[in-house]
């Protein structure tokens, strides 16, 4: 009987686990994403600057 309760309680945990690491895996994916997205916009307004005529030079 204590064996049944052994296994369930690890097959709980075990489900549980891959909940979390399915979690992590798609947060970490998203993070990814986002950093690839910053970097194209970084790269977009630095080859618009002084593109745009909306500069503030003084002159």
């Amino acid at each position: 009987m204590e064996d049944l309760t052994v296994k369930s309680q690890l097959a709980d945990s075990v489900k549980e686990l891959k909940s979390v690491s399915k979690s992590m895996v798609g947060r970490e994916l998203k993070m990814i994403e986002l950093k690839k997205e910053i970097a194209d916009l970084k790269e977009q307004v630095k080859n618009c600057d002084g593109k745009n005529g909306n500069d503030n030079q003084i002159g």
